[in-house]
């Protein structure tokens, strides 16, 4: 698609023509640019571009009935679903309501509003969504400058408690809170499997029994089920398109045995919802994992955590290697050693 960009007076500006790469079209856009041209140097720009699109705004288009247009293509595309658009973009729209958003003094008032309302995240998700809407804006010609680009994000601040590991005695008694409540028990043996093999949670949660062989006490790792903008989960590879064969602990091993169907479909997941559907992280996380936490009497961590805890118990009470330990996790060397090996006790100073 064809589209001019100039800057006038230290601003730039891009103006999308909508029109397809031709000879014909190239004389149209050279014939805009011209005008263009000529107004700057008459004093005649009009920085809002109304003026040079085909088929201008209406003046009465507020920015809210915009953002809906962007919602509306947005859900065409087929890059949301309805539930989304009305669950995360709609209060997007609300927090607009009447204002009308088109320089970046405008958009910084509406984002100091999101500030004081949400979370960090909350707040970095909002501003990431308006951002593409701005620039959505400005592609199909409805603004002349996206007035979200220059806004930053907020870094948000990290849970002292969020990598530490967990002890063997905290471990046991979240697994002893999972099967003893009966709320929470349909959920131990996965708990029990994500202590034991240190998957990152979408990794557990789209396991299949083909990737399973009780016989050698293996199990390969080469999928994932992640988060998608429709409803359900997406298969892909792991995070980083390692294919990993892990070994099965006497335990767990047992443990897969007791829970294998007799009449065994290799696409089954080993691990559902209680009604038969794939885990929602975010609902066991908020539902199950919190409440088994409070129950165990544990500081809560979220249950990536008990990834970090099998690495770096492997390394500092296994003995493994290093490379042994990136195996396992299926990262490089350098990123277990930035991000998962935490020391489990403090270490023990020399006499001299």
């Amino acid at each position: 698609m064809l589209r001019l960009r100039w800057s006038y007076l230290g601003q730039g500006y891009s103006f999308a023509m909508g029109l397809s790469d031709t000879p014909i079209n190239q004389a149209a856009a050279a014939a805009k640019a011209a005008q263009i041209q000529k107004d700057l140097a008459f004093h005649e720009f009009d920085p809002s571009l109304e003026k040079y699109r085909p088929n201008p705004i209406p003046k009465s288009l507020k920015t809210s009935e915009l953002f809906q247009q962007f919602i509306d293509h947005k859900i065409e595309c087929g890059d949301i679903a309805e539930q989304s658009a009305s669950s995360v973009y709609s209060p997007l729209k609300k927090a607009i309501g009447k204002k009308n958003i088109r320089t970046k003094e405008d958009a910084k008032k509406l984002i100091q509003q999101l500030s004081k309302k949400r979370s960090s995240r909350s707040f970095n998700h909002g501003l990431m969504l308006y951002k593409s809407f701005g620039k959505w804006a400005v592609e199909n010609g409805y603004m002349a400058i996206n007035p979200f680009s220059a806004i930053k994000s907020k870094r948000s601040p990290r849970s002292p408690n969020k990598r530490i590991p967990f002890t063997p005695e905290e471990i046991q008694k979240l697994l002893t809170a999972f099967s003893e409540n009966k709320k929470l028990a349909h959920y131990h043996d996965f708990v029990f499997l994500l202590f034991s093999l240190g998957l990152r949670p979408s990794e557990a949660i789209g396991l299949r029994w083909g990737a399973v062989d009780l016989d050698v006490q293996k199990v390969t790792i080469s999928e994932a089920l992640i988060r998608s903008p429709g409803p359900g989960r997406k298969r892909k590879g792991t995070k980083n398109a390692i294919v990993r064969e892990l070994q099965l602990s006497d335990s767990l091993t047992t443990l897969l045995r007791r829970r294998r169907p007799g009449a065994l479909d290799p696409d089954q997941l080993l691990f559902t919802s209680k009604r038969g559907y794939p885990i929602n992280d975010n609902i066991f996380r908020r539902n199950y994992w919190k409440r088994a936490c409070k129950l165990a009497g544990v500081t809560y961590r979220p249950p990536y955590t008990a990834r970090h805890t099998l690495i770096s118990y492997g390394i500092e009470s296994q003995g493994w290697s290093l490379p042994q330990a990136a195996q396992v996790a299926g990262d490089s060397v350098s990123t277990v050693v930035a991000n998962y090996a935490h020391a489990i006790k403090p270490p023990s100073m020399p006499e001299w």
